[in-house]
């Protein structure tokens, strides 16, 4: 370059790459640097690769020390096209710094040789010569100092800096600061920095950023990897980088670390600069964007979102086209914890609406606690994930906060558009933090979210909990073997179950404690007893509560439930589930299953459920099961008062009174009566109605009123009675079960429920029917509704008869309908039990046959012990008309068929009759030794039941 070539200006040294080289942001010009090397001077050479020169680092931290991060003069003096370097001289408040670097002996004068020089060359010699007598930097003789300034700088990455010092580095300066120089800045939030205490280069990330890439992303295979030769940088990377370049290159900063080795030999921390905090600075720029994933390794977390908001409220570089995620759904509500699904999903009851909401914890994952049918192993801790989830919330008031709602992703990341959506929420109990608590423990990991992801509003803290959790090593994060034994679950082996049992039966060892982990029904549950860490099977002993509907399956049709099923399956669940109890085992069924008394925490107080429900009226005395309890007394006596009392499943029993010999009789008509069969469900149940003026006549006064009806006042409502046309009909019905729906409500106002469908029954003929339209329920007149319903349950007396679902069970309910549909019959009618009134049926044609008895109160204990769990004990029943008939009943039709079999007394635990008991007596014993034999002789002829021989009756072994 000529001499009239060279040219002054201004800029910031943002870098001073070693002794005697800078790089110049040149001011006024929007991203020109200029690289200016001191003219006529040669610093110490730095080389990563054959190592520096004696005082080559001083060198640098001497210049570093006079000019970086300061406004500085800067001259070109010339230029050396062959190298394509610049030379000139630098001036810092008006001081030249290459006279203070030759002074300081930290560069040599070049001999300029009739070539280009510095202008002030002669000065620079003689400083040079001042230099050399004084033993300054380099010229020194001081063998200590020369192998003090020839101590090799290292840098991670290289054979001689081993992982285990970089992760000894790390601990001893974990959260404090030290001080380091950045040497190299890769982009805004990726830089190498030099510890001079420990003379290392470590690789340095600001946590909490992450900034473009200059090297950016390639073109995405198909297998997932990228092709890097099309990668090009991102937009704003070069901004970023240079943002960060200008205020710490080159710069003695302290840093402060959270996060480092083993994580990939990186450190990660904040820069603590008086002027600021980098970090934020960058996020407010736009020219970044929070890192959740390294967000938890530095202490100004809050500071860097807010940083981060800013710079999207203001569409700032990075964020110009930014679109806010839709406002979602956040739903807060208060409830009780009354069901804890897994280890990160709980069911929730609203305080207000009563509705149950189940719920995950927002941005969590815990560990996968199996399939229930074992096909894949539960992870280690998902037990412990789950009891203290079960220990925090179970039964506890807490505020659920809805944050988010999806259905998921599939394979290739894209979000379900089918399926139902799962609702995620922060679940507070007090103070604590659900989530918080599991991630603390280290029972949970905390999920890494894309970055248009909705995700919880304390995923700070979350992550931050996660990190401590992995520092201490516990849970997930530690040792894997420490997890316990996953209990042993014999409820799908019923060897296995036999076995535990027989110890867990022993006698002074059968009270246990335990969990409750899933209700069957409201009757059987699957507890988890710790001490033997066994999951078994547990019976209610002595008690059957109402069956729940069946869904179709197996090629059967879908069955409704059985009045009070839903509200007794709550009170069970709301009592038990998920809670602690105590068993007290008493015997096992055939299938495994213990049987047992269940003592549980219900309104505050230990009770007894199976005489809680018997109280409540929620369940009827299992008399097989419950002659095997020390409590069968209790049992009996708690159910007699609920069944006197007519509430829960008694609600339309008809009381019992108590005759002359202090025995049961009923207040339901006995005797000879005239019936018509009104609905039949199978052989072994049917509805009988009685030939009644009053009936004939309220019903003859429906059909007329019918037209007339008006829809209830007030909606229709469960218990109720209505009207309803069937078929041009009008029909009594009682109203089961009502499903809601929520109708929306104006502004400011409540939504309401409107009753869309109702389960019903037929008062006047015993029949049910589901699903409804509840718009097809008008009010009854006042007088019609109190009148009892006509159709009465009944079975064939003395006959055991298969269900549908028993073979041979359709061909006797065909039997049974083609001998009683539509025809006048005369029936026999003993005293009523739990399943319905024993009934023994004749054709009306043969009524004259029929002597009717000395006196119908006589039929008292004919079949008194006669229900769907008890077999009628026939030799006690006394009655009339027992033996003064000649003319065969459908009950011995049936029988003779091969479509039923005698019912036979069974033997009670504390004494009574024996299976075997051979002789029949009382009024009806000439019937039943007819009904015995003639089951004998169909047998013998295999036909119906018995064409393959016996069918067994597990009832009956």
């Amino acid at each position: 370059m000529a001499e009239g070539d060279s040219y002054m200006g201004k800029g910031l040294v943002k870098e001073v790459q070693s002794g005697d080289c800078v790089t110049i942001l040149v001011s006024g010009q929007k991203g020109k640097e200029v690289t200016l090397t001191l003219a006529s001077l040669d610093a110490p050479r730095l080389s990563r690769r054959s190592g520096d020169a004696p005082f080559a680092q001083q060198s640098r931290e001497f210049l570093r020390n006079k000019c970086a991060g300061k406004m500085v003069t800067f001259k070109v003096e010339y230029e050396v096209p062959t190298i394509g370097r610049t030379f000139g001289t630098i001036f810092v408040d008006g001081s030249d710094v290459s006279f203070d670097v030759v002074e300081a002996g930290f560069a040599r004068v070049k001999d300029a040789r009739g070539g280009d020089c510095s202008g002030s060359y002669d000065d620079l010699v003689a400083l040079q010569e001042n230099a050399k007598a004084a033993g300054a930097g380099l010229w020194t003789n001081d063998k200590k100092k020369i192998a003090a300034a020839s101590v090799k700088v290292r840098h991670a990455g290289d054979s001689d800096v081993s992982d285990e010092e970089l992760a000894s580095i790390f601990r001893d300066i974990e959260d404090s600061p030290v001080q380091a120089i950045v040497e190299y800045i890769r982009d805004g939030s990726n830089m190498r920095v030099l510890l001079p205490d420990y003379n290392v280069v470590v690789p340095f990330v600001l946590a909490g950023v992450i900034c473009p890439s200059n090297r950016g992303k390639g073109i995405r295979r198909a297998d997932g990897s990228y092709d890097d030769s099309a990668a090009k940088p991102e937009p704003f990377a070069a901004m970023a980088k240079q943002f960060v370049e200008a205020r710490l290159l080159s710069r003695r900063v302290n840093i402060r670390c959270l996060g480092g080795p083993p994580l990939a030999n990186l450190f990660y921390g904040k820069v603590e600069h008086p002027k600021g905090d980098i970090s934020a600075e960058v996020l407010r720029a736009g020219l970044g964007r929070v890192n959740d994933l390294t967000l938890k390794y530095t202490p100004n977390r809050a500071a860097l979102r807010a940083a981060e908001t800013q710079a999207k409220e203001a569409r700032k570089r990075v964020w110009k086209n930014f679109t806010p995620l839709p406002e979602p759904d956040r739903a807060v509500f208060q409830g009780t914890v009354v069901e804890v699904n897994s280890g990160d999903t709980v069911t929730v009851e609203d305080a207000s609406t009563g509705e149950e909401h189940r719920v995950s914890l927002s941005s969590i994952r815990v560990p996968f606690g199996g399939t229930r049918d074992g096909s894949r192993k539960a992870e280690p801790f998902a037990a412990e994930a789950r009891e203290a989830l079960r220990q925090l919330l179970i039964g506890k008031k807490v505020t659920v906060s809805v944050e988010y709602a999806r259905r998921g992703r599939d394979k290739d990341g894209n979000e379900r558009t089918t399926g139902p959506q799962r609702r995620s929420a922060t679940v507070t109990a007090g103070k604590t933090n659900a989530a918080l608590e599991l991630v603390k423990r280290g029972l949970a990991s905390v999920i890494r979210h894309r970055q248009d992801e909705p995700r919880s509003d304390a995923y700070d803290a979350l992550s931050q909990a996660e990190h401590q959790a992995a520092k201490s090593k516990v849970g997930i994060h530690g040792n894997k073997s420490k997890a316990s034994t996953p209990p042993n679950d014999v409820t799908r082996d019923s060897q296995k179950a036999k076995h535990f049992l027989s110890f867990l039966t022993r006698p002074g060892e059968n009270i246990h404690q335990g969990v409750v982990e899933f209700c069957f029904n409201s009757s059987r549950f699957k507890v988890h007893i710790p001490k033997q860490n066994v999951i078994v099977a547990v019976n209610l002993i002595g008690v059957s509560t109402p069956r729940g509907p069946r869904a179709a399956r197996n090629g059967q049709n879908a069955e409704p439930g059985e009045p009070y099923a839903e509200e007794v399956l709550k009170f069970v669940k709301r009592a038990v589930l998920n809670r602690n109890i105590t068993l007290e085992i008493e015997d096992a069924d055939e299938r495994g299953a213990a049987l047992a008394s269940v003592f549980a925490t219900i309104d505050g107080n230990r009770t007894n459920l199976n005489l809680e429900l018997l109280k409540r009226g929620y369940g009827r005395v299992v008399r097989w099961s419950a002659d095997k309890s020390k409590l069968r007394d209790q049992l009996y006596d708690t159910s007699d008062i609920a069944r006197d009392a007519r509430i829960g499943v008694w609600e339309n029993y008809v009381p019992k009174s108590r005759n002359d010999e202090g025995e049961d009789e009923t207040n339901t008509v006995v005797g000879i009566q005239h019936v018509h069969v009104s609905h039949i469900d199978d052989a072994s149940s049917f509805y009988i109605t009685l030939d009644s003026e009053e009936t004939s006549a309220a019903l003859a006064e429906l059909q007329t009123a019918g037209p007339t009806l008006a829809a209830p006042e007030g909606g229709v409502e469960r218990k109720g009675t209505y009207a309803i046309n069937f078929n041009g009909e009008w029909c009594r019905v009682r109203v089961d079960h009502v499903d809601f729906e929520e109708v929306a409500a104006g502004e400011g106002e409540e939504p309401t429920k409107k009753p869309v469908a109702v389960d019903i029954s037929y008062l006047d003929f015993g029949n049910k029917e589901s699903n409804v339209p509840a718009e097809e329920l008008l009010a009854l007149p006042a007088e019609l509704a109190k009148l009892p319903a006509s159709a009465t349950k009944a079975h064939l007396a003395f006959v055991k008869a298969p269900g549908l679902q028993r073979p041979a069970g359709d061909a006797a309910g065909a039997l049974l309908h083609e001998l009683t549909w539509g025809k006048d019959l005369v029936a026999e009618l003993l005293p009523a039990t739990d399943n319905g009134v024993p009934a023994i049926l004749y054709n009306a044609a043969d009524a004259a046959a029929l002597t009717g008895g000395d006196d119908a109160e006589a039929d008292a204990e004919a079949a008194a012990d006669d229900d769907a769990d008890a077999e009628a004990d026939a030799a006690e029943s006394e009655g009339a008309g027992g033996s003064k008939k000649s003319v065969v009943s459908i009950n011995e039709e049936i029988v003779k068929a091969g479509l039923a079999r005698l019912r036979r007394p069974r033997r009670s635990r504390f004494g009574g009759r024996s299976p075997q008991a051979s002789a029949a007596k009382g009024p009806h014993a000439s019937l039943q030794k007819t009904l015995g034999g003639l089951e004998k002789a169909a047998h013998n002829a295999h036909v119906g039941m018995w064409r393959y021989g016996d069918p067994g009756d597990s009832d009956e072994n």
